[in-house]
């Protein structure tokens, strides 16, 4: 077995998150075992993004299963569902936009490849916006014709 293939099969043994029993969650275990598969593929940093990867699906679970009172069913899942996650991230969590569009773009993905499987007709998370992300101004300084009339000013 080639070094890919054996830093695979340790990668899903290392990883294997036992996340729910219920049939309905299988789509998300066959979606990690993908995910696994193409960041193996991709080389280092490809367990800190499946790490990343289940920790938001198994908070987007929790977090359905607590609000609905019901056991997580990908085709239930709608547009409100996703919308709701997101300002509960940011309301109730208080993430910062960057935090909240990494669990977004994870949603889309695996409601994305949910699709593409055939679990669901079309995917909730399709039309759901990421947050605006500000960047970091570099600050502005004073020109010399600015710098010099503040001088005058000043010395008034």
């Amino acid at each position: 077995m080639g070094t890919l293939g054996k830093r695979s099969s340790q990668l899903r043994r290392s990883s294997r998150i036992p996340v729910s029993e219920s049939a309905e969650f299988q789509a998300v275990e066959v979606e990690r075992d993908r995910v696994q598969g193409v960041a193996v593929g991709r080389g280092s940093g490809g367990g800190e993004t499946i790490q990343t990867y289940l920790s938001v699906m198994q908070m987007f679970v929790k977090w359905f299963e607590q609000t609905e009172g019901v056991e997580f069913d990908v085709k239930q899942i709608t547009p409100i569902h996703i919308h709701d996650y997101r300002s509960y991230l940011a309301n109730n969590l208080e993430q910062k936009p960057a935090t909240i569009n990494k669990a977004i773009a994870t949603l889309k993905t695996f409601f994305g490849w949910a699709v593409e499987a055939k679990h669901i007709g079309s995917s909730p998370a399709a039309k759901v916006k990421m947050k605006s992300v500000q960047k970091n101004q570099s600050p502005k300084w004073l020109s010399k014709n600015e710098q010099n009339r503040l001088l005058v000013v000043m010395d008034t």
